[in-house]
């Protein structure tokens, strides 16, 4: 027994895949924003400080851009690039599988080379 047919199916995965490629852009503009706006001055997890937050991304975006340069240095400006690639994929292509693979890989990536950095 179905519950829905397969047409609504459709639609829906679509509908998500866009909305996950429009977040991801926000996400990526949020990104590129707080990294451009970083300020060694700001308290973040690594400076506490008794300085006001000058990052347009607010407390977040201190923390966001100080652990993206501390980690990747200015090549986090790739990350944004990146994510702004991917999403006007997922958007207007939907390719769902690759994606989902880059994503994850990214992801897993990202989490072992902090790892990395961390253990040294």
């Amino acid at each position: 027994m179905k519950l829905l047919p397969d047409s609504i199916k459709l639609f829906i995965a679509k509908r998500l895949l866009e909305l996950t490629g429009i977040s991801s852009i926000l996400l990526s503009f949020f990104v590129f924003i707080s990294v451009a706006s970083y300020s060694k001055f700001d308290p973040n997890i690594f400076n506490l400080s008794n300085y006001e937050v000058t990052n347009l991304g607010g407390r977040i975006g201190a923390n966001t851009s100080e652990v993206l340069l501390q980690t990747f240095g200015y090549s986090s400006y790739l990350i944004c690039i990146v994510l702004i690639s991917w999403s006007y994929k997922l958007f207007f292509f939907k390719k769902f599988r690759s994606i989902c693979f880059k994503y994850l890989n990214t992801t897993f990536n990202n989490i072992f080379n902090i790892i990395f950095v961390f253990l040294i």
